[in-house]
C-alpha cells in the first residue's frame, strides 16, 4: 500500500518533465481533513510542471461504518515554488446521506446548520470540483462546487407521512445551494425550486408550482370541502422562506387562480360557478409579539377578487395557528357592499365582532334562515359565542325592498341562538321615524 499527500509539496518546484506512472490497492488524501481514499486504482503523472491525477476506482472512508465507491477523480497541482494549487473533480454514486456527509466533512459553508440528513432517503449521483492552495491554511481555503442528482428520493416529514422526490437537482456553489425537481405528496404532482443562503442571514427559499383539483384540496385539508366543488384544476404558486436557524416559516405567499371550479359559502347562500373569474391570494409573515419579544405570531393577509365577490382582510395567529384576531377591510358581493368588521377572539373562545358596512341584503336569508327555521329549534350554524356590536349599517334591505337605514346596536348569540338583542334604525321611508328591537333571553329562546 502507498500513502501518499500533496504536503510533499509544500517546497521545491518541478523541471520540465513527462513522467506516469500506474498504480492500485493505493491510500491517499488531498489535505488532512479529507476522508481518506482506499483501494485506489488509477495513474499518477508529472506533465509541464503540474502533477496529473485520475483514479477509476477507490472507496472514499468516511467513518468505520460510511464508505461512497468513486467512479472518477481527475485533478492535477498546478504552479511554481509556493505558488501551488490543486483542482480536482469527483463523480461519486452513493446513498443520498452519504455524499451530505461527505460535504459536511469537506466542510462546505454551514452545511451542518441543515440538519436534514435523517429526513432525506434515497440515491444521489454528485459530481464535485473541489480548488485550494497548498499549503492550505484552513477550510475557508477551500473553494467547493458540486452538483447532486437525486433520483427516487423521498423526504420523511413523519413516521406515517413523506415527500416523494421522483427526481432533483441540487446545486452547492459559494454560499448557496440551489435546487429544482419534482415531488409528489399524497397523489399531488408538483414541481419546485429551492434557494439556500448558508451565509449572514442563513435562510431557504422555496418555490412551488402545481395544479390541484377540488378532491384533491379536500384531501389536503378537508375543511376547505364544504367550500370547493367541479371537475376543473387550480393552478397555484407558493413561496415560502423559512430561518435555517430554527427552521421557522417566515413568510409564505399562495396565489390560485380559482377560474375552473366552483366556489361556494353555504351560510352566506354565496356560489360561483365554473368559468366565473376568481383568484386567491394569501400572504403569511412571521411577526414579534409585543408582550413577549422571544414568542412570535403569524400575520396571514388574504385576498379574494372575482367577477361577483371581493374580500380583503387579514388574520392574526398564534405560533401554532390559534386563531386570535381577524379584520375584514372589505367584503362586497351582489347583496352586500362595504362590509368591514374586526373580530377578537378571548381565550375562551368568545368572537366580539365589530361591524359596519355601506349596504346588506338580508331578503334571502330572512327566507332560509329565519322564518323557515320559525318551528324549528335549529342553530345556526358556525354562529357560537358571538358578541355582534353593529357601529354602523347605513342600509339594510328587507322583503319587498323596505328597508332600515342608519343601524346600530348588538346582537348577542350563544350555541348558535340569539340570546340578547338591541338594534336602533329608522325604518323605511319615514326617515323621522326610529324603530328600537329589545329582546332579551327567556327560557324558550329564540331560534
Amino acid at each position: 500500500e502507498v500513502l501518499w499527500s500533496f504536503k510533499i509539496l509544500e517546497s521545491g518546484e518541478f523541471m520540465d518533465s513527462d513522467l506516469s506512472m500506474d498504480f492500485e490497492n493505493s491510500s491517499f488524501y488531498y489535505f488532512d481533513k479529507h476522508p481518506p481514499i482506499s483501494n485506489a486504482k488509477g495513474i499518477l503523472g508529472v506533465k509541464d510542471q503540474s502533477i496529473i491525477i485520475e483514479l477509476s476506482e477507490g472507496e472514499m472512508n468516511l467513518n468505520e461504518d460510511q464508505s461512497i465507491n468513486i467512479n472518477l477523480i481527475k485533478g492535477s497541482i498546478e504552479g511554481e515554488g509556493s505558488n501551488l494549487a490543486a483542482n480536482f473533480s469527483l463523480e461519486l454514486d452513493s446513498d443520498i446521506n452519504d455524499v451530505w456527509s461527505y460535504l459536511e466533512i469537506v466542510k462546505f459553508n454551514n452545511l451542518d446548520i441543515i440538519n436534514q440528513k435523517k429526513q432525506l432517503k434515497g440515491q444521489a449521483n454528485i459530481n464535485s470540483v473541489i480548488k485550494f492552495p497548498i499549503p492550505m491554511n484552513s477550510s475557508k481555503d477551500l473553494e467547493i462546487e458540486a452538483n447532486i442528482l437525486i433520483e427516487e428520493g423521498r423526504y420523511i416529514l413523519s413516521e406515517q407521512d413523506s415527500l416523494i422526490i421522483p427526481n432533483a437537482n441540487i446545486d452547492f456553489k459559494n454560499n448557496t445551494i440551489k435546487t429544482n425537481g419534482e415531488l409528489n405528496y399524497k397523489g399531488i404532482a408538483s414541481k419546485f425550486t429551492t434557494t439556500t443562503n448558508l451565509d449572514t442571514d442563513l435562510s431557504s427559499e422555496i418555490n412551488l408550482s402545481t395544479s390541484v383539483s377540488p378532491t384533491e384540496i379536500n384531501i389536503l385539508q378537508p375543511s376547505f370541502g364544504e367550500f370547493v366543488g367541479g371537475f376543473g384544476r387550480v393552478p397555484t404558486d407558493i413561496k415560502i422562506v423559512t430561518s435555517l436557524n430554527d427552521l421557522d416559516i417566515e413568510q409564505m405567499e399562495l396565489r390560485a387562480d380559482l377560474t375552473d371550479i366552483i366556489t361556494q359559502y353555504p351560510t352566506l347562500n354565496w356560489r360561483k360557478s365554473v368559468n366565473e373569474r376568481a383568484e386567491l391570494t394569501s400572504i403569511l409573515t412571521k411577526v414579534t409579539r409585543e408582550d413577549d419579544k422571544e414568542s412570535a405570531d403569524y400575520n396571514i393577509k388574504f385576498l379574494y377578487d372575482s367577477d361577483t365577490v371581493f374580500l380583503d382582510g387579514y388574520l392574526l395567529a398564534s405560533h401554532d395557528f390559534r386563531a386570535k384576531n381577524l379584520t375584514v377591510t372589505n367584503f362586497s358581493s351582489e347583496k352586500i357592499d362595504g362590509l368591514r368588521f374586526d373580530v377578537q377572539i378571548d381565550t375562551d373562545g368568545v368572537r366580539n365582532i365589530y361591524l359596519e358596512a355601506s349596504t346588506i341584503d338580508i331578503s334571502s336569508f330572512i327566507d332560509g334562515d329565519i322564518f323557515m327555521r320559525s318551528n324549528q329549534n335549529i342553530p345556526i350554524p358556525n354562529l357560537n359565542n358571538i358578541n355582534l356590536n353593529i357601529l354602523n349599517i347605513d342600509r339594510i334591505i328587507g322583503k319587498n325592498r323596505e328597508d332600515i337605514s342608519s343601524i346600530n346596536g348588538r346582537i348577542n348569540l350563544n350555541d348558535g341562538k340569539i340570546k340578547e338583542m338591541d338594534l336602533l334604525g329608522n325604518f323605511n321611508q319615514n326617515q323621522d321615524t326610529l324603530i328600537q328591537i329589545v329582546y332579551k333571553g327567556t327560557d324558550s329562546d329564540l331560534p
